[in-house]
């Protein structure tokens, strides 16, 4: 029988710990660099990508790896230079919720934030954040909501989208 060298697991460093915290997740646990272990990865604040969505990584300066869902209008111009792309991929792992943004543009009507909270709700989102602005009847919500995929966010857009009023759903960029 072959044996099976065990290799010893390394616990996070410091800085990886302090970024984590600072981050409310870990993107180590998220996202897989392949080939390498211990590199610095982090969800571009720019598209926020979540599990099941394509994505692509880019080697910074100084900051590790910023990973872009592949449909993101800057991923193009950082790539100009193919050296500093690198292949990375969703790890298995379920449970991780992660923060997307999205903007509701809506024609403004009695029970509309009501419909909408309940919406996010039934789909099981959590909203982490809301802002809206209303002027002259029509109005938008900024929101930041917790999923756990792609078709996670894909099932409550769509649900928010059937609310009578809503005019256009929108991902933005995550804080």
């Amino acid at each position: 029988p072959d044996k099976i060298e065990e290799r010893p697991v390394r616990e996070p460093s410091r800085l990886r710990r302090m970024v984590d915290r600072a981050l409310g997740w870990s993107a180590q646990d998220a996202i897989q660099v392949k080939g390498m272990d211990d590199i610095m990865v982090y969800r571009a604040r720019c598209c926020g990508p979540v599990p099941g969505e394509a994505i692509v990584g880019y080697v910074t300066r100084g900051k590790g790896v910023s990973v872009h869902s592949t449909s993101c209008g800057n991923i193009a111009r950082l790539l100009e230079t193919e050296d500093r792309r690198i292949d990375v991929v969703w790890k298995g792992e379920e449970g991780n919720v992660l923060p997307v943004r999205l903007r509701v543009e809506f024609d403004d009507r009695p029970g509309l934030f009501a419909v909408l909270t309940s919406k996010i709700a039934e789909g099981g989102a959590n909203i982490r954040h809301i802002e809206s602005k209303l002027e002259s009847y029509k109005g938008r919500v900024d929101l930041i909501l917790d999923v756990q995929d792609s078709q996670h966010l894909r099932a409550v857009v769509s649900a928010i989208e059937t609310i009578e009023g809503v005019r256009s759903v929108h991902r933005g960029r995550v804080p």
